[in-house]
């Protein structure tokens, strides 16, 4: 056996996040099949005046059904790549059994556009 990420799935499609606004909450992640960490690829593009980042958010699901209205978990997105394309990736350990996530722009004027957000899930393999 050995440890495997995957396939990435695309669970946000190329959004925008308005000036101090978030996104709509992904499709749900299913980590049962997951071991250890779930990654995610967060593409976007910051406005070429953009003064601030974004914030990636997790929502947990520990039923399977119902998920929490504030985010377990946080990553910081720096602004980057001003006006171009940028990626960043992060990574959680498994805390529940699915999984939202959205990404909330912290500039005060500028829109955040182009997101999309791929979830990759480690996994064994024999």
């Amino acid at each position: 056996m050995a440890l495997s990420w995957g396939t990435p799935t695309k669970i946000i499609d190329n959004t925008t996040a308005a000036a101090e606004a978030e996104t709509s909450q992904s499709t749900a992640v299913d980590l049962e099949s997951c071991v250890g960490v779930v990654g995610f690829s967060v593409q976007c593009t910051f406005n070429a005046s953009a003064t601030a980042g974004a914030v990636f958010k997790v929502y947990p699901s520990y039923d399977g059904t119902n998920y929490a209205g504030t985010p377990v978990e946080k990553a910081l997105i720096e602004k980057k790549d001003l006006g171009n394309p940028s990626e960043e990736h992060v990574y959680f350990p498994i805390s529940c059994r699915k999984m939202k996530v959205s990404v909330e722009n912290l500039d005060a004027a500028q829109s955040l556009t182009a997101i999309s957000v791929w979830a990759h899930k480690q996994t064994y393999e024999e």
